[in-house]
């Protein structure tokens, strides 16, 4: 009698959902606790989180039940995640952000198949475009919320297929150890470049290249897309928008705030040009080009904080002020403590408010609010501008003359701009160089602390939440600082 093994392939993935339950609440407590990592990290919130259900069969690894949106996850698979030691939890990150994947894409396509990590591509109605596809957001989606999983894929492949007896065997609906190990290598490739692209864009950023960051971060966002990225992309928006503004136009800082950061100075050539009707048009496309990447950052999470307060700023600099007030009104709420008083900071436009700002504790909002309230003044605003006052002598670091690179490799990253990356990674250091249409830009990432460093703020300061970033232009050095004030990482750079 022949047997139709799809057949029975498709019930046995159809009855799952009925098998029984290990009774195990600490290992289910364990995968939530990382699965609310994973969800909270990837920041899209339209749809409820997915629950964790523990099984004793020896099936799939991992799967995802759209029906009862669940994700299946078994004792044996648990168990080949612990045998990885300190490596654990970011093994059971990789497969559940794997199946967290699925969760999203039946959410936007509403392909309604029970996935199954196990069997990859051959199971009925999947493809191997939407597996890479979850392994590799999958991978990128646990980088964000903290897990180190690039160097552990194939080593979790490999237990697995040990485990399941599926190594040197062919199998209708399995692909072979050597396919999917080909297949990790690819993921891990693509997950190390998504990395680097958006730690790149990052620093970029600081050095006020924001071009190059802007392209970095859509790059990343071709691939993955989340409330970091598109609030990212309307801070850069709305920095590019003051560079067309006229005299006394955008004249006081505005607290917007990245992912990560506050900006605390505008570029230069703020409210010095003399603006005619196209540069004014362009400022105003760019500023709402900027509100809708915070409103699209603001939907996904409404309790993104960053969001808000940028949603603030912008409609400030569009001149509805009212609206500014509305938003600051319904969100008061989830904006205390110091998100609020850069809120209260983008409305202050009267002596008073800033008056009261300036005592505040947080240094920076009172220095900001010194600043414009100097400018509202026209008085002397009081920061400096350059150069650092870091007494510090960068050493050659990898025998690296960044004004004399050689060409390398180089990943395209805007086609039409002409625009790409090299990243190097050498032994002390990171080399990172940048090309787009006949500009050039490089810079080096050295990881060094130096506990004698002082950091001040200035108006090329960038503040964080994890520190400060102290630019010296005239000396074309970063540094930044922890919370702590020691210096940890510094970078130097070069334009022509």
């Amino acid at each position: 009698m022949k047997v139709n093994l799809k057949f029975i392939y498709t019930c046995i993935c159809l009855s799952i959902i009925q098998i029984r339950a290990v009774a195990q609440p600490y290992q289910t407590a364990v995968l939530q606790r990382v699965l609310t990592k994973l969800y909270d990290a990837n920041s899209q919130f339209k749809k409820d989180k997915p629950t964790i259900a523990f099984k004793n069969t020896l099936i799939q690894v991992a799967g995802y039940v759209p029906k009862q949106n669940l994700i299946l996850f078994e004792e044996k698979a648990y168990q080949i995640c612990q045998s990885m030691g300190n490596d654990s939890l970011n093994a059971m990150a990789f497969l559940l952000g794997h199946e967290l994947t699925h969760f999203y894409q039946h959410s936007q396509t509403k392909v309604g198949f029970i996935t199954n990590f196990l069997s990859y591509d051959k199971t009925q109605k999947s493809s191997l475009s939407l597996e890479k596809e979850a392994d590799i957001q999958g991978a990128f989606n646990a980088y964000l919320a903290g897990f180190e999983v690039d160097n552990n894929i194939s080593t979790l492949l490999d237990k697995v297929y040990t485990t399941y007896q599926l190594k040197g065997k062919i199998l209708s609906g399995y692909p072979v150890f050597e396919e999917r190990q080909r297949t990790a290598k690819e993921v891990q490739e693509k997950v190390r470049q998504l990395i680097d692209v958006y730690e790149t864009g990052n620093w970029m950023l600081a050095m006020e290249q924001y071009d190059f960051a802007r392209l970095c971060y859509e790059y990343v966002a071709r691939v993955y897309q989340n409330r970091e990225i598109y609030n990212n992309l309307g801070v850069l928006a709305a920095f590019s928008a003051t560079n067309w503004a006229g005299e006394n136009q955008d004249a006081l800082i505005l607290p917007y705030q990245l992912d990560w950061e506050t900006r605390l100075s505008p570029k230069k050539s703020r409210g010095t040009q003399t603006q005619d009707a196209t540069q004014a048009q362009q400022r105003m496309d760019l500023l709402q080009k900027a509100k809708s990447y915070f409103e699209k950052a603001a939907d996904l999470d409404k309790n993104y904080v960053p969001a808000r307060i940028n949603q603030i700023c912008v409609l400030v600099q569009l001149g509805d002020v009212s609206a500014a007030e509305s938003i600051y009104k319904k969100n008061k709420n989830r904006l205390n403590g110091i998100p609020l008083a850069f809120a209260k900071l983008a409305l202050a436009n009267n002596s008073n408010l800033l008056k009261e700002l300036t005592q505040h504790s947080y240094t920076p909002i009172s220095e900001l609010a010194k600043y414009n309230l100097a400018i509202l003044n026209k008085e002397n605003t009081g920061l400096e501008t350059s150069p650092c006052a870091i007494d510090f002598n960068p050493t050659e670091i990898d025998g690296v003359k960044l004004n004399r690179l050689p060409e390398s490799p180089t990943l395209t990253i805007d086609a039409d701009r002409k625009a790409r990356l090299s990243i190097q990674k050498k032994t002390n250091s990171i080399v990172v160089q940048a090309r787009m249409n006949g500009y050039q830009f490089a810079f080096q990432r050295v990881k060094q602390r130096l506990p004698n460093a002082i950091s001040n703020i200035s108006k090329q300061s960038v503040l964080t939440n994890v520190g400060i970033l102290e630019r010296c232009e005239t000396e074309h050095l970063v540094f930044r600082f922890n919370k702590d004030k020691e210096l940890i990482e510094w970078v130097r750079y070069y334009g022509e």
